[in-house]
């Protein structure tokens, strides 16, 4: 991942401390580049195997031998569930994502009430 990149994303995301706001980063090899200690928190949006498959094959016009060896070059999903602190299954369709990502959502939103009151 290229530095200037890293730059621009630290400002932003202090800009959004500064300001209280929860903001989101998406970072595909993020293990890969070992930038997980810039974060205070790792959603892992996840997908089985067979799935990253069929959505490589149809989104990027790949054959599937290359399709597993996209995905055969990055880390296990095991590992990569390992080091996140939430993981969000998405095997189903759009609308089941979406509704995991609400519930997320409201789960970390009250969390951020509770944890001044907690500590």
């Amino acid at each position: 991942m290229h530095p200037e990149i890293l730059r621009i994303m630290r400002e932003k995301i202090l800009e959004c401390k500064k300001e209280n706001k929860i903001i989101f980063v998406e970072i595909q090899l993020l293990f890969e580049v070992q930038w997980e200690k810039e974060f205070d928190y790792i959603l892992l949006v996840s997908a089985e195997k067979e799935t990253q498959i069929k959505r490589i094959l149809s989104r990027d016009n790949r054959s599937k031998e290359e399709a597993l060896s996209i995905i055969n070059s990055q880390m296990s999903l095991d590992e990569k569930k390992k080091r996140s602190d939430y993981v969000i299954e998405n095997d189903g369709n759009i609308q089941d994502l979406e509704k995991k990502v609400d519930d997320f959502l409201k789960k970390i939103e009250f969390e951020n009430i509770l944890k001044p009151i907690l500590n």
